[in-house]
């Protein structure tokens, strides 16, 4: 009916992306059409389908115009889902928000069921969050666009285990280098936040090294 892959193929395409050794950073959102049963119950299949055939759309158009590589499905009747490898926040802010929009033309079209089209949840995940988590955190994000209200998108940013290190002297040239690196104080010692990805970086480029005698902590327990 919309043309898409169905939960089967996504789950697929996501076990293969996330068993990659090395992935970047990935953009995942859930979009939800609002009220399909009411249209499908008052106004028949016909409309309904239509309703999906039109988002399906939508969503495939503006996928195709940002990644060769992103994977769209619908995951179930109402409930699309898109995987984009390789994507920032900005990008997918930009992203959602354009899809919001043209979703939100289907009212005026009168091809939604009524002004409420649609809600988006959209996060940022990194190479540290496997699939079950990164779904958990793409529905997080969904059912607090649904609690803002109709028509409403939320995206998220990275969540998940950190990686807290000790780096010393050498903390300002390092804290140049990664945007996403957030400089604290703890115990008037300097400390930065650092994903897992972004730790793997700094020691594949030897930036740190051991022999600097860091502290690892890992959900604020200090393991060293």
């Amino acid at each position: 009916m919309s043309g898409l892959g169905n939960r089967h193929f996504f789950e697929s395409q996501m076990k293969s992306h996330f068993s990659e050794r090395e992935r970047g950073f990935d953009a995942l959102a859930l979009i939800s059409l609002a009220d399909l049963a009411k249209l499908n119950n008052e106004k028949g299949y016909e409309s309904a389908d239509l309703f999906i055939q039109s988002a399906a759309e939508i969503l495939s158009k503006k996928v195709s115009e940002v990644s060769t590589f992103a994977t769209l499905a619908r995951l179930s009747g109402a409930d699309f889902v898109l995987l984009i490898p390789n994507f920032g926040r900005s990008q997918l802010e930009l992203i959602v928000s354009e899809i919001m929009g043209e979703l939100m033309e289907l009212h005026t079209a009168e091809i939604s069921y009524s002004e409420s089209v649609a809600n988006i949840g959209a996060v940022i995940i990194d190479g540290s969050v496997d699939r079950s988590n990164a779904m958990s955190q793409a529905d997080e994000a969904l059912r607090e666009a649904k609690r803002q209200g109709i028509n409403t998108a939320k995206v998220l940013g990275l969540q998940g285990p950190k990686v807290w290190l000790s780096i010393g002297r050498n903390g300002k040239k390092l804290l140049k280098i990664q945007y996403f690196i957030v400089l604290l104080v703890l115990k008037n010692k300097k400390w930065f936040l650092l994903t897992n990805q972004a730790l793997r970086y700094f020691m594949r480029k030897s930036l740190l090294g051991w022999n600097m005698k860091e502290k690892i902590i890992t959900q604020g327990i200090l393991l060293a």
